[in-house]
């Protein structure tokens, strides 16, 4: 059996992927099975989790030993948890020891296929640090990564790529996801035909700008001691008012972070043991880059 892998990163559409392969589970192509994201998370072991290692083993040697020639398996926190920005100073950190919960994927599956899609730094560790006060008390952003901003994609790509040696690794860009689903769709699940789906209906929007300053005036009012994802009530009483993201950057931190990024595109490019897969790589000019 071959499992198309799908692992985030965090922030790049990934419930809107999830959703569309939940809702599509009747139209795939004959013996491609896709276990939900819901139920994955529900038996995958890593630390601090309640399913067993030998029990998350159980599960999923179970579902490929079914009769299908593909199964699909989107679960971008077999990563890191968008809470890790606070813990850690690099991206992904422990995504080593994390893959190595997994190791047996390699035994029980015939072929594994990776995808992962990359996103604008500037764009991106914003995204991540309103996610990751959803599930947890205020922490200013100046607490994201220690600080340390200049997070490259290559370090987690490289893992990837370490640990599943011989595998096909996809990188897609997040700018163009929207003109690459069908592609993906086609290629992990055989559809051609695709569901419209309201984009508001299965899409994680980041809480807003003003949300996440109201929270922080709010937690220094409370000394720090606001409850765990009071930025979530914030937002909703907020929203409708206004509409600017979350961005903590100066111009000449934004010119330093696409500089980042287009680096990592020309990395990438030059990595043989990355596929460049889907639209967008030919418009990146990297001529910037010395």
């Amino acid at each position: 059996m071959k499992l198309q892998l799908h692992l985030g990163a965090h922030k790049t559409a990934t419930t809107h992927l999830q959703n569309l392969l939940s809702h599509c589970v009747d139209q795939m192509a004959p013996q491609t099975g896709y276990a939900s994201t819901d139920e994955v998370r529900q038996n995958f072991h890593l630390a601090n989790h309640l399913s067993p290692p030998e029990h998350s083993r159980a599960y999923f040697t179970e579902l490929s030993n079914r009769s299908y020639e593909t199964l699909i398996v989107s679960e971008e926190n077999i990563c890191g948890h968008t809470a890790h920005c606070f813990q850690e100073n690099k991206l992904y950190a422990k995504l080593p020891q994390r893959l190595s919960t997994i190791s047996y994927f390699k035994e029980i599956f015939d072929d594994i296929e990776i995808w992962f899609s990359i996103r604008r730094q500037a764009d991106f560790i914003p995204s991540l640090y309103c996610e990751a006060l959803r599930w947890r008390r205020f922490q200013p952003f100046s607490d994201t990564f220690d600080g340390i901003h200049k997070q490259s994609w290559m370090p987690t790509l490289n893992a990837l790529k370490t640990f599943f040696p011989g595998s096909k690794v996809n990188v897609l860009l997040y700018d163009h996801y929207q003109a690459n689903v069908p592609m993906i769709m086609r290629r992990m699940a055989g559809l051609d035909d695709l569901p419209q789906l309201d984009p508001q209906a299965v899409v994680n929007t980041s809480v807003k700008g003003a949300s996440v300053t109201a929270t922080k005036w709010l937690n220094h009012l409370a000394f720090g001691l606001t409850p765990r994802g009071t930025v979530n009530k914030v937002d909703k009483l907020i929203r409708p008012f206004v509409s600017a993201r979350f961005q903590p950057y100066s111009v000449g931190q934004l010119e330093v972070l696409e500089e980042l990024y287009l680096s990592d595109i020309k990395r990438i490019k030059q990595n043989a043991g990355l596929t460049t897969t889907g639209r967008g790589w030919d418009m990146m000019d990297a001529r910037r880059v010395s």
